[in-house]
């Protein structure tokens, strides 16, 4: 296709489309972030009305921050398998383990 065919329907594309993100330098969407944000904001409203929020220990942990990579404490261990083969041998090898 003719870069210049394939700029001018990449231009039509939603800003939530995986290659406007990726051109904008975004890996989440909007929506996502407003979600994880309301789920913050209602984990703490749930969290000041135990006895830990009266002693100020074991605040929620916050989605935006574990989502953008910004949480120390969270588990970011990510596998990704290139095909579903790969995917299946692991799978066998963890099953066998247990």
């Amino acid at each position: 296709m003719p870069p210049e065919k394939v700029g001018i329907l990449a231009l039509g594309l939603r800003e939530n489309s995986r290659i406007m993100q990726k051109i904008n330098g975004e890996d989440l969407t909007i929506d996502l972030l407003i979600q994880a944000s309301i789920l913050d904001r209602l984990s703490f409203l749930a969290w000041t009305k135990t006895k830990d929020a009266q002693k100020g220990k074991n605040p929620p942990a916050s989605i935006v921050d574990v989502l953008r990579g910004k949480d120390k404490n969270a588990n970011n261990d990510f596998v990704t398998f290139e095909d579903g083969e790969e995917f299946f041998k692991m799978r066998d090898e963890i099953l066998k383990g247990q």
